[in-house]
């Protein structure tokens, strides 16, 4: 099972590759991303909270 820190580093690592790809293209809209993300690319900032939820599905294992 993936722990919710795991997650968070997948989730910073897509997000900068994201702006990285974004910036080659449409300015804009690297900065809307870079934006919603600030506080997990400010390295002064050093607690962010994280709020996360138990995953909710059917029991065949899809999205309700």
């Amino acid at each position: 099972m993936v722990t919710l820190q795991e997650n968070l580093y997948k989730i910073h690592d897509f997000v900068v590759d994201r702006i990285h790809t974004l910036c080659e293209s449409d300015i804009d809209d690297a900065y809307a991303v870079h934006c919603e993300f600030k506080e997990w690319m400010d390295p002064e900032t050093k607690f962010t909270d994280v709020i996360s939820l138990e995953y909710i599905g059917d029991e065949d294992g899809g999205n309700i």
